[in-house]
C-alpha cells in the first residue's frame, strides 16, 4: 500500500494499519464509497465511509489476493487522473 501512497500522493492521504487491518483515506478528489462499490463488484469485500476504505482480511489471506487488491486500487486511482 505504501507504494500506492507514494505513486498517488494527490489521491491518497495516508494509509493506516494495525496488524492486518488497513484503512486508506483518500483526498476529497476520490469518493471512497465509489471505490468500495467498484472493489465489491470485482469480488473484493471492503468497508467504506465517505472517502475512507477499510480492509479487514482474514488471517489466511493469500498473497495473490493482496496483489489483486493493490492492482485494482492502482487501476481505480489511475482512472481518476
Amino acid at each position: 500500500m505504501n507504494l500506492l501512497n507514494l505513486k498517488y500522493p494527490e489521491r491518497i492521504k495516508e494509509p493506516k494499519a494495525r496488524g492486518l487491518m488497513l484503512a486508506i483515506e483518500f483526498h476529497e478528489l476520490l469518493n471512497g464509497e465509489l471505490i468500495g462499490r467498484q472493489l465489491f463488484e470485482n469480488g473484493i469485500v471492503v468497508g467504506y465511509k465517505m472517502n475512507t476504505v477499510r480492509f479487514l482480511p482474514p488471517l489466511t489471506i493469500k498473497d495473490s489476493d493482496i496483489d489483486r487488491l493493490i492492482s485494482k486500487l492502482d487501476e481505480f486511482c489511475n482512472e481518476f487522473e
